[in-house]
């Protein structure tokens, strides 16, 4: 299934945290830039297969004499994993979620 997937061009969103963000994929580092040096570039854009659309979040710290606002930006979490068996094994099955109904 996953091929199928990867065959379809994905939605492209930009993808910042609060934090420098270290992952390892298919043993490859991919780092997350932090959104505090976010400057439209390329260097912030990333697929998202398993999104129908882009998220930014703004969190706001309440200090004791001060506001400060946190943003992060990635893909909509859509993704939904199903454990099915099939030919006598289990398999993962992915699907993506609607964010609304239609109507």
């Amino acid at each position: 299934m996953l091929s199928r997937i990867d065959s379809v061009a994905a939605i492209k969103c930009f993808k910042c945290g609060v934090t420098v963000e270290k992952n390892y994929i298919q043993n490859i580092t991919v780092l997350t830039p932090m959104c505090t040096k976010f400057d439209w570039s390329e260097n912030f854009i990333i697929d998202c297969p398993f999104s129908t659309m882009c998220l930014k979040t703004i969190s706001t710290l309440h200090l004791q004499n001060e506001k400060q606002n946190a943003i992060t930006r990635g893909c909509a979490p859509q993704k939904d994993t199903k454990q099915v068996f099939k030919n006598r094994r289990w398999q993962q099955e992915y699907s993506v979620q609607e964010v609304y109904d239609e109507g």
